[in-house]
């Protein structure tokens, strides 16, 4: 016996093809999550055989049913896609906010500025030529950021050392550049590198010559540096201490020696010699800063002014380099210490306006007397760009680094 099937519905076949466009959009979504999971294909089936089984028992409807039924899918798809286009917003904002989003590309990094004033507790900066240093201006390696400026006078002019984050690499080396006016600064080249991370380089004078003193905490030592045609060749000359010593702070005050270190950002070490290359020794006041990250970390050179020293530090809360800060030191001897905090800190902090060179933090500060009643200062910061964009096409985002001693060195620990 031939059993004939029915002729089917027109309003069963509408919506069937109400179903099949709705099933079509819900696969396009399960298949974009199933490529990232590498399972799209077996996806793709499962999901077929669900919408044919669905479609194949569907009940029949009149036409007042399936327009409603259409009008119901077409408001599920307008919700879908706004969830949908909701999310990818959000994560956007959010990884934005959290520096690692493809969709806003966010730039901060050390740069480098110029300030002046009457001391070097009343200093600012100096208008319409900061930054004057800036990872872009390096032209040998390429480079992150700039940072840890110290500079020094010979003959007529101006020499400005400082950190490079090499970007290769991810290690530390030093450059120099050249000014006769210590305002308008020209990169001239890096002049030191070794297998291990440099920064904070330390440039001084002893008995008519030019030292540097550079971090090298990785190399579990600090040493001096002498250069054979200043301010190109330096060599390791000698290693004075040794340790995972950061930000090593030398200063010569009524014919001794005084080294400000910190192995970590909440304590502040002082070590003494009657003479640079001689027995350093711990001073017994030491450490002088325990468990207190805002006053320990140094930030820059120990300077004579108004017959006190002053040091400079590098407030490390809430986050690395935060601010710099300032002591006067009152007493100093291989035996006592006595020091008190500025009244007028934070000395230097950032603008607040995120987009200035420093508009979040500044990190570290060398000041000069260059006349009766002048004083000049290089000093680092911080600031942000937030830029439109694919994020992992654009410049990549420097984060603000320095030693964490966490690990030993990957070089050499002497014991």
């Amino acid at each position: 016996m031939l059993i004939r099937e029915p002729l089917m519905n027109p309003s069963i076949a509408t919506m069937r093809q109400q179903y099949n466009w709705f099933g079509i959009c819900k696969m396009q979504i399960i298949e974009l999550k199933a490529l990232i999971c590498n399972h799209h294909q077996s996806s793709y089936r499962s999901f077929n055989m669900t919408e044919n089984t669905a479609s194949n028992s569907a009940p029949l409807k009149s036409p007042a049913e399936s327009s409603f039924s259409r009008g119901k899918h077409r408001g599920l798809k307008i919700f879908f896609c706004g969830i949908f286009t909701g999310a990818i917003l959000f994560t956007g904002i959010y990884m934005g906010r959290h520096d690692i989003t493809p969709l806003v590309n966010t730039r901060s990094e050390y740069m480098i500025g110029m300030f002046n004033g009457p001391s070097p507790l009343q200093m600012r900066p100096v208008d319409k030529i900061n930054p004057v240093m800036t990872a872009e201006m390096v032209t040998d390696v390429k480079a992150d950021f700039v940072a840890d400026p110290f500079m020094i006078r010979d003959g007529d002019k101006w020499y400005l050392f400082f950190e490079i984050l090499e970007s290769t690499q991810h290690k530390g080396i030093i450059g120099v550049a050249v000014s006769e006016d210590a305002l308008n600064w020209r990169y001239d080249r890096v002049v030191l590198e070794e297998p291990f991370h440099l920064s904070y380089p330390m440039v001084f004078r002893h008995n008519g010559e030019i030292l540097m003193i550079p971090e090298s905490h990785e190399d579990y030592s600090v040493s001096v540096y002498k250069a054979d045609n200043f301010p190109y060749g330096w060599k390791k000359y000698r290693t004075i201490l040794e340790g995972d010593f950061a930000d090593n702070t030398i200063v010569q005050h009524e014919n001794n020696w005084y080294l400000f270190t910190s192995d970590r950002n909440d304590m502040l070490h002082l070590f003494w010699a009657a003479d640079l290359y001689g027995n350093w020794q711990r001073h017994p006041k030491s450490p002088i800063v325990t468990k207190d990250s805002r006053h320990a970390r140094p930030g820059g050179r120990v300077i004579h002014y108004d017959k006190n020293l002053i040091r400079f530090t590098q407030n490390c809360k809430p986050s690395y380099g935060w601010d710099v800060r300032a002591f006067i030191i009152s007493e100093l001897t291989p035996k006592t210490y006595k020091e008190e905090a500025f009244s007028g800190n934070p000395l230097m902090k950032g603008s607040g306006v995120i987009s200035d060179w420093n508009g979040i933090r500044m990190h570290q500060f060398d000041a000069h007397q260059i006349g009766d009643s002048l004083w000049i200062a290089a000093a680092d910061g911080v600031g942000r760009w937030r830029e439109f964009g694919l994020g992992f096409f654009g410049p990549k985002t420097s984060k603000s680094i320095g030693p964490q001693f966490t690990a030993k060195s990957p070089y050499k620990k002497r014991q």
